[in-house]
């Protein structure tokens, strides 16, 4: 079949698959999304460690883990998978050795109850899940986008993401509840850790539903050395202009995950909001948040993908700018609607704009080496703002306000930065301008 021939049927053979390919990778994130509230973007983490006596800087210390583990293994996830033609086994292993830490450490728990090692053992079983999704996030990020054709990415991945939202509220209310009759303890922390083990174990093989179409592997062998690879991959990734400018654009990610990290704390040890509306409430208005965001600019598929960008960061800055001036528990509600919609619209069109900035090449190590370049500010920032909190502890909420508005000037800069982006149409571009030079 000639070149031309097999890039007209490429997308008729994915369109194919659509129904089945959106049920796979939906069932697999509902599942997922009923256990990410405690985990991931997670309210419960924080006041569950400073049930324990946490500083704001082992607070901090979470989503540094986090980023770090995927910035780290999200290269060893390039090395071993992106000459693979098919990538759904690589997916459904990592995704259920990915579930297996907190199930364990909702075992052990119980066993331990709340004493000076538990902190300790946390971070080590957190470390452990970190470097797992480290080793999961690129190849599922490509591999969701490369089961759609171009025309219907967004579209398949708006369902999904609605779906796996639709779970997260639910895990919320389930986390408001659990809190409210039994409090932070070790019984029920050890309870929500099982479960969050458990659906995200049978979850991951809901990939199994899904079909690659006709798969052909983009670079037909690994290269001899992981270092060989990095330099040629890194090489090629680094001299494409327009993918630089989007990844700084994307600092407003950051600034949103360390805000994240510590306005519950804010609402709780400042503001008199209580730590179940804090771990539960705030948790299911984010993600309510991040339901409007996939349908409208998801399966509406409303604004071009660049506006769609700058409305994240419009939604992000008005959260930040809210925190600074207002404390009242509607203001927490409305900032955490807003969080979730920034949020969840970026987690939708990432996968799509890196791809389209690949143009046409296997996108995984793009993924990969983007965590590798925002590593500093993806670890950094988490640290510093825990850091900041600490030494300006007798300042009460301005120590808060200053962390906010410093999130707000990252903002601002990211804008700027989106101002130059220029992203392809849906069809990749020749070789020859395969760097997106302009």
């Amino acid at each position: 079949m000639k070149k031309n021939e097999q890039a007209t049927s490429a997308p008729a053979a994915l369109d194919k698959y659509f129904t089945r390919n959106t049920i796979g990778i939906s069932s697999t994130e509902f599942l997922w999304g009923l256990g990410l509230p405690v985990i991931v973007e997670s309210t419960f983490l924080q006041l569950f460690l400073r049930r324990l006596g946490a500083s704001g800087f082992l607070i901090g210390l979470v989503p540094a883990i986090f980023f770090f583990g995927i910035s780290l293994f999200g290269l060893v996830s390039g090395y071993l998978t992106s000459h693979l033609a098919s990538k759904r086994r690589a997916v459904v292993l990592t995704h259920v050795f990915g579930s297996i830490p907190f199930l364990v450490l909702g075992v052990v728990l119980p066993f331990t109850g709340f004493g000076k090692t538990t902190i300790a053992l946390f971070f080590v079983f957190y470390a452990l899940f970190s470097a797992i999704i480290g080793l999961l996030v690129p190849t599922w990020q490509n591999y969701i986008v490369k089961i759609f054709s171009e025309r219907r990415a967004v579209q398949g991945l708006s369902v999904m993401w609605i779906v796996q939202n639709i779970g997260k509220i639910i895990s919320s209310f389930v986390i408001a509840k659990i809190v409210e009759e039994m409090a932070i303890t070790s019984e029920s922390s050890s309870l929500l850790f099982i479960l969050v083990g458990a659906v995200c174990f049978i979850g991951s093989f809901m990939f199994l539903i899904t079909r690659e179409g006709e798969v052909q592997a983009e670079n037909s062998e690994r290269e001899p050395s992981f270092f060989r690879h990095f330099l040629k991959t890194s090489g090629t990734i680094l001299r494409n202009r327009q993918f630089i400018y989007y990844l700084v654009s994307d600092i407003e990610t950051y600034a949103v995950m360390g805000t994240i990290a510590f306005y519950a704390i804010f609402a709780t040890e400042e503001c008199g909001v209580s730590s179940a509306a804090a771990a539960g409430i705030f948790v299911a208005v984010f993600y309510m948040g991040g339901f409007i965001s996939n349908f409208i600019f998801g399966t509406l598929n409303l604004l071009p993908l660049k506006l769609k960008f700058g409305v994240t960061k419009v939604c992000a800055l008005a959260a930040l700018l809210l925190l600074i001036v207002f404390q009242q528990f509607w203001i927490f509600l409305l900032v955490s609607f807003l969080l979730g919609l920034a949020r969840a619209n970026r987690s939708l069109l990432y996968p799509v704009a890196v791809r389209r900035l690949a143009f046409g090449r296997d996108a995984t190590d793009y993924y990969a080496l983007a965590y590798i370049i925002m590593l500093p500010l993806s670890v950094g920032l988490p640290l510093f703002n825990g850091w900041l909190l600490d030494s300006l502890e007798g300042y009460g909420p301005l120590s808060f306000r200053i962390v906010f508005g410093i999130m707000a000037v990252m903002v601002g800069v990211s804008v700027i930065f989106l101002a130059k982006v220029q992203f392809p149409q849906n069809q990749p571009v020749e070789e020859g301008d395969s760097h997106g030079n302009t």
